[in-house]
């Protein structure tokens, strides 16, 4: 097993902090000293550096995620014991993902769907620009249902006897999925 001098210099070799031939000096002498403290402030330069690339990365991520909002699923089962779901994604994986789908995988319903994308788009286009508010609501003794918009946001929840489920997403997808969309279909 090495020891702390060899796992140092193991690192710092690792790091390009220290050279790859030759031991270190011997460990009393002043030159040895200035060696062992040469490589350690490389070595912590490395490691600032390194940690100061992943925060930024994170920050970046946080920041996309911010701007492009999050698709929001909650269903939850009322009975003893049920499931409960909770699931925030990023709503750029939407777009991201269709164009990482092969083309010929839904290229067909692409085509089929042509028709309607011109009222899709429209559609998309005058849901953003409408004022918050409900659309479509239903209540009964056993089931309630509610789309509404809020805040540039679609938001779906259905309540009856036995679930409830919350489903939001960016009214902007909408826009963004149909244009895909008429694009895979008029490849074909």
């Amino acid at each position: 097993m090495a020891t702390n001098a060899e796992s140092i210099r193991n690192v710092a070799i690792f790091a390009g902090a220290a050279p790859r031939s030759g031991a270190l000096p011997a460990m009393a002498t002043p030159e040895a000293a200035r060696v062992r403290a040469r490589s350690r402030a490389q070595l912590a330069l490395f490691w600032k550096t390194t940690l100061l690339v992943v925060a930024s990365l994170a920050t970046l991520g946080v920041l996309v995620v911010a701007a492009t909002g999050v698709i929001w699923i909650s269903i939850q089962e009322k009975q003893p014991g049920g499931t409960r779901l909770r699931l925030a994604v990023p709503a750029i994986l939407v777009p991201v993902g269709l164009r990482l789908v092969p083309r010929h995988v839904w290229q067909e319903q692409a085509a089929q769907a042509q028709p309607w994308m011109p009222v899709v788009k429209v559609a998309a286009d005058e849901l953003r620009k409408s004022p918050d508010g409900t659309f479509v609501e239903v209540r009964s003794r056993s089931e309630y249902v509610n789309i509404a918009k809020r805040g540039g946001e679609m938001v779906v929840d259905v309540d009856d006897d036995g679930d409830a489920v919350h489903f939001s997403f960016p009214i902007y997808l909408l826009g963004s999925v149909a244009h895909q969309i008429e694009a895979a279909g008029a490849e074909r």
